[in-house]
């Protein structure tokens, strides 16, 4: 039983087809318009996923693993999952054709949907069991719909609230769950007029736009005010029952002004010693000299036991702006107000 339960949490949570694997992105972009398109796809998609997983698994024992066919798996799984769409959508197309109408082109699509495909693969290539098959096809459909129905209510909300004409529809959707690889990705390609990022950034953009022409500038302060940021980086730490003296001697080593400078210039980074003059370090760097201005006034986001808590505060309040939720000066103040009772405990 614990395994069917850690099965179904971990296909729909933990290793989402969407958010983990990001499989299944075309549906999910197409039909999250609104609520009732989302649960109809997601519906369709749970049919044909449990389905065609059956089928395939059946197919695989019974006959193309038998007979050494094992290298028709792939087409021999698209024409099963094309067979089910087909069947499907006559059925959808007699029994509610306003939810047929409503999936449009995006309900044949189901046949190259990369997720059906993907999952049918994966319990054959882990060896399931048919049953534990069944499951983590239908929890992954689960979790697949589950997606589309939040990414359908934060685009929802979206078009209730006063957003610039530019950034209506798709755009400001994708930016509200964009992770900073994929800011540097959009941007890189050409789909992005700027981005908030830091120095690390550099090394990927060189990789994939190399002829690229981008300068950095300053996040915008008021006339009174001083620029301001947000410190990064990783903390060094010696584990429990190491050799305590070589580990100290070494980080000692690495972390000194001469080694931590040539070291952080080395690979773009800026040295955390306030001993070292980074704005020295970059002097002459088009890019870098302008992130070394601004680190006198760069705060530290920690290091503290309750970070998890302090950052779940902040990115709340930043997607309450994002979403019409709050204004920035509400938000603020109650992100505010949890940290500080986060610090009070």
């Amino acid at each position: 039983m614990l395994t069917y339960i850690s099965i179904v949490v971990t296909a729909i949570f933990v290793n989402n087809i969407v958010f983990a694997q990001f499989l299944g992105i075309c549906p999910f972009i197409g039909v999250s318009r609104n609520m009732s398109s989302a649960v109809g796809m997601g519906l369709a998609v749970t049919f044909v996923m449990a389905l065609s997983t059956s089928v395939t698994w059946i197919l695989q024992t019974c006959i193309l693993h038998p007979f050494g066919l094992d290298y028709m798996q792939t087409i021999a799984f698209i024409l099963v999952i094309a067979a089910l769409v087909q069947m499907l959508e006559i059925v959808l197309r007699k029994i509610h054709p306003v939810l047929y109408a409503s999936l449009g082109v995006y309900l044949p699509l189901i046949t190259t949907n990369c997720a059906v495909l993907g999952v049918a693969l994966i319990t054959v290539q882990h060896n399931m069991p048919f049953l534990q098959s069944l499951v983590h096809a239908v929890a992954t459909a689960l979790g697949f719909m589950m997606a589309l129905v939040l990414f359908a209510g934060i685009r929802r909300q979206l078009d209730l609230v006063d957003v610039p004409g530019p950034m209506r529809g798709v755009p400001i959707a994708e930016c509200v769950n964009w992770t900073q690889a994929d800011a540097e990705k959009q941007f890189a390609a050409g789909q992005a007029a700027m981005m908030i990022n830091g120095p690390w950034q550099f090394s990927g953009l060189a990789d994939d736009a190399p002829d690229l022409d981008y300068g950095v500038a300053k996040v915008p302060k008021a006339d009174s005010g001083e620029y301001a940021s947000v410190l990064g980086g990783e903390n060094v730490a010696i584990c429990a029952g190491a050799n305590m003296e070589a580990s100290w001697t070494f980080l000692t080593w690495i972390t000194s002004k001469e080694k931590s400078q040539e070291i952080c210039k080395s690979i773009g980074r800026f040295s955390p010693r306030a001993d070292v003059d980074v704005q020295e370090m970059f002097e002459g760097d088009p890019l870098n000299s302008v992130f070394a201005e601004v680190m006198p006034g760069a705060q530290s986001r920690g290091p503290s036991p309750d970070w998890p808590e302090i950052s779940a505060a902040i990115y709340t309040a930043q997607q309450e702006v994002f979403t019409g939720q709050k204004d920035v000066d509400t938000a603020m103040a109650d992100a505010q107000a949890k940290i500080d009772a986060i610090n009070q405990k």
